[in-house]
Protein backbone atom coordinates (compact mmCIF):
# COMPACT_ATOMS: atom_id res chain seq x y z
CA UNK A 1 0.00 0.00 0.00
CA UNK A 2 2.87 2.35 0.78
CA UNK A 3 4.41 1.67 -2.63
CA UNK A 4 1.15 2.61 -4.38
CA UNK A 5 1.08 5.94 -2.55
CA UNK A 6 4.68 6.68 -3.45
CA UNK A 7 4.09 5.77 -7.10
CA UNK A 8 1.07 8.07 -7.15
CA UNK A 9 3.14 10.96 -5.76
CA UNK A 10 5.84 10.30 -8.35
CA UNK A 11 3.28 10.19 -11.18
CA UNK A 12 1.75 13.50 -10.12
CA UNK A 13 5.21 15.07 -9.86
CA UNK A 14 6.22 13.85 -13.32
CA UNK A 15 2.98 15.25 -14.79
CA UNK A 16 3.67 18.63 -13.19
CA UNK A 17 7.29 18.53 -14.33
CA UNK A 18 6.21 17.68 -17.88
CA UNK A 19 4.24 20.95 -18.06
CA UNK A 20 6.65 23.37 -16.38
CA UNK A 21 10.08 22.02 -17.26
CA UNK A 22 12.61 24.83 -17.80
CA UNK A 23 15.76 22.87 -17.16
CA UNK A 24 17.98 21.37 -19.80
CA UNK A 25 18.08 17.60 -20.14
CA UNK A 26 21.71 17.53 -18.97
CA UNK A 27 20.78 19.39 -15.79
CA UNK A 28 17.95 16.97 -15.07
CA UNK A 29 20.23 13.98 -15.69
CA UNK A 30 22.93 15.41 -13.42
CA UNK A 31 20.47 16.07 -10.60
CA UNK A 32 18.82 12.69 -11.05
CA UNK A 33 22.18 10.93 -10.85
CA UNK A 34 23.68 13.00 -8.03
CA UNK A 35 20.81 12.99 -5.51
CA UNK A 36 20.40 9.21 -5.13
CA UNK A 37 24.16 8.85 -4.68
CA UNK A 38 24.26 11.43 -1.88
CA UNK A 39 21.15 10.13 -0.13
CA UNK A 40 22.18 6.48 -0.47
CA UNK A 41 25.65 7.15 0.93
CA UNK A 42 24.21 9.06 3.87
CA UNK A 43 21.63 6.30 4.47
CA UNK A 44 24.34 3.62 4.47
CA UNK A 45 26.55 5.59 6.86
CA UNK A 46 23.70 6.44 9.24
CA UNK A 47 22.40 2.88 9.10
CA UNK A 48 25.86 1.45 9.86
CA UNK A 49 26.33 3.89 12.73
CA UNK A 50 22.93 2.83 14.11
CA UNK A 51 21.58 6.38 13.85
CA UNK A 52 18.62 5.20 11.78
CA UNK A 53 17.17 1.79 11.22
CA UNK A 54 15.63 0.91 7.87
CA UNK A 55 12.62 -1.41 7.95
CA UNK A 56 13.34 -5.09 7.40
CA UNK A 57 10.00 -5.61 5.62
CA UNK A 58 10.54 -5.94 1.86
CA UNK A 59 7.72 -3.56 0.93
CA UNK A 60 8.97 -0.88 3.31
CA UNK A 61 12.55 -1.26 2.10
CA UNK A 62 11.43 -0.98 -1.54
CA UNK A 63 9.49 2.13 -0.58
CA UNK A 64 12.66 3.59 0.93
CA UNK A 65 14.65 2.82 -2.23
CA UNK A 66 11.96 4.25 -4.51
CA UNK A 67 11.85 7.42 -2.44
CA UNK A 68 15.64 7.74 -2.70
CA UNK A 69 15.77 7.13 -6.43
CA UNK A 70 12.56 8.74 -7.69
CA UNK A 71 10.70 11.00 -5.29
CA UNK A 72 13.50 13.09 -3.76
CA UNK A 73 15.20 13.86 -7.11
CA UNK A 74 11.78 14.76 -8.52
CA UNK A 75 11.17 17.21 -5.67
CA UNK A 76 14.57 18.77 -6.24
CA UNK A 77 14.03 19.07 -9.99
CA UNK A 78 10.69 20.78 -9.35
CA UNK A 79 12.53 23.08 -6.93
CA UNK A 80 15.17 24.00 -9.50
CA UNK A 81 12.46 24.72 -12.08
CA UNK A 82 11.18 27.51 -9.82
CA UNK A 83 14.62 28.47 -8.50
CA UNK A 84 16.08 29.10 -11.96
CA UNK A 85 13.65 31.95 -12.80
CA UNK A 86 14.06 33.90 -9.56
CA UNK A 87 16.90 36.40 -9.32
CA UNK A 88 16.15 37.85 -5.88
CA UNK A 89 18.35 36.35 -3.17
CA UNK A 90 15.78 36.70 -0.33
CA UNK A 91 13.10 34.95 -2.37
CA UNK A 92 15.55 32.20 -3.35
CA UNK A 93 16.39 31.75 0.32
CA UNK A 94 12.71 31.51 1.25
CA UNK A 95 12.08 28.96 -1.50
CA UNK A 96 15.12 26.96 -0.38
CA UNK A 97 13.90 26.93 3.22
CA UNK A 98 10.44 25.85 2.03
CA UNK A 99 12.07 22.95 0.17
CA UNK A 100 14.01 21.98 3.30
CA UNK A 101 10.71 22.03 5.20
CA UNK A 102 9.07 19.79 2.59
CA UNK A 103 12.02 17.38 2.70
CA UNK A 104 11.81 17.26 6.51
CA UNK A 105 8.07 16.61 6.26
CA UNK A 106 8.72 13.76 3.82
CA UNK A 107 11.42 12.34 6.08
CA UNK A 108 9.22 12.39 9.17
CA UNK A 109 6.35 10.90 7.18
CA UNK A 110 8.69 7.97 6.50
CA UNK A 111 9.29 7.64 10.22
CA UNK A 112 5.56 7.79 10.93
CA UNK A 113 4.90 5.11 8.27
CA UNK A 114 7.58 2.87 9.77
CA UNK A 115 9.92 2.96 6.76
CA UNK A 116 12.78 4.31 8.88
CA UNK A 117 13.26 4.58 12.62
CA UNK A 118 15.47 7.21 14.23
CA UNK A 119 17.69 6.10 17.09
CA UNK A 120 20.03 8.94 18.09
CA UNK A 121 19.11 11.88 15.87
CA UNK A 122 16.87 14.88 16.28
CA UNK A 123 15.13 17.37 14.02
CA UNK A 124 18.09 19.73 13.92
CA UNK A 125 20.43 17.12 12.48
CA UNK A 126 17.99 16.39 9.67
CA UNK A 127 17.46 20.12 9.11
CA UNK A 128 21.20 20.72 8.83
CA UNK A 129 21.62 17.75 6.46
CA UNK A 130 18.86 18.91 4.11
CA UNK A 131 19.99 22.54 4.29
CA UNK A 132 23.54 21.54 3.33
CA UNK A 133 22.23 19.25 0.59
CA UNK A 134 20.11 22.01 -0.96
CA UNK A 135 23.00 24.49 -0.66
CA UNK A 136 25.51 22.12 -2.28
CA UNK A 137 23.07 21.30 -5.06
CA UNK A 138 22.39 24.99 -5.67
CA UNK A 139 26.11 25.64 -5.97
CA UNK A 140 26.48 22.59 -8.23
CA UNK A 141 23.62 23.87 -10.40
CA UNK A 142 25.23 27.32 -10.68
CA UNK A 143 28.56 25.75 -11.62
CA UNK A 144 26.82 23.49 -14.12
CA UNK A 145 25.00 26.43 -15.73
CA UNK A 146 28.16 28.50 -16.10
CA UNK A 147 30.03 25.53 -17.56
CA UNK A 148 27.17 24.77 -19.90
CA UNK A 149 26.94 28.33 -21.19
CA UNK A 150 30.70 28.59 -21.68
CA UNK A 151 30.50 25.66 -24.10
CA UNK A 152 27.78 27.29 -26.22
Amino acid sequence: MVIVGILLMILIGVCILWKINKLKKLEIAAIWLLIPIIIHDVAVVTSNLKIIEIAKNTEMYLSFVMIQILLLPLLLILFFNTYIDIRSVPIRTIISLCLVGILLLVEYTFEWAGIITYKNVNLWASFVFWLLTVFVLSMFQQFFLTSLYKEV
